[in-house]
């Protein structure tokens, strides 16, 4: 069983590390089981189409074309397609230090208790607004292979902004586990 490397092997020679924020497609048209990933970015997993049962060291969850992920990086993954001939969904990753950005920009206007989630993904219902985000993703990922990082930066805060709205403290509580040291954070609001 080969293993795969997110995001670099989706790029291909493409591949820099020097961007923080990327888009791919993913597409599977045969059915695997066991597939491994080993996510060295965190990630928006936004399924298009099919379903999926995703395995972490210590948990499982299936998703649907009804849901979405946010999964950590760091994680390895061992994913199997359910019940569909094909499985596609768009692949929206972004590093640490965007995390980082994000809560020293906005945490301040939102309400923060010391809540505290260990989980390696967070589950996000999709609705109206984020079928809207996905299809302008889409769109924009269709027309330019490459996207600018001003462009791919407004759609992070705007995904961002919107889950923080919609899921609150436990939206904070799951980026602040994502980051590697809590103390670069609380340096950068203290300057």
């Amino acid at each position: 069983m080969d293993i795969t490397n997110f995001p670099e092997d989706l790029f291909e020679n493409n591949y820099t590390d020097t961007s923080d924020l990327q888009i791919a497609n993913y597409e599977v048209y045969k059915h695997v089981s066991k597939n491994k990933i080993n996510l060295n970015k965190n990630v928006f997993s936004f399924l298009l189409d099919g379903q999926k049962d995703i395995h972490f060291s210590n948990d499982i969850v299936s998703i649907d074309h009804t849901q979405s992920l946010l999964l950590a990086s760091g994680n390895f993954l061992t994913t199997e397609i359910v019940g569909a001939n094909s499985y596609s969904c768009l692949l929206f990753f972004f590093s640490q230090k965007n995390i980082s950005d994000f809560l020293v920009k906005h945490s301040p206007q939102f309400n923060q208790n010391k809540l505290t989630i260990t989980a390696p993904y967070f589950l996000i219902e999709k609705d109206n607004f984020i079928v809207h985000y996905i299809n302008s993703l889409k769109h924009s990922f269709g027309l330019h292979k490459t996207i600018s990082q001003k462009i791919l930066e407004l759609k992070f805060e705007e995904i961002m902004l919107y889950l923080a709205n919609k899921y609150g403290q436990p939206f904070f509580a799951y980026l602040n586990s994502l980051l590697t040291s809590e103390r670069e954070l609380s340096f950068k609001k203290v300057i």
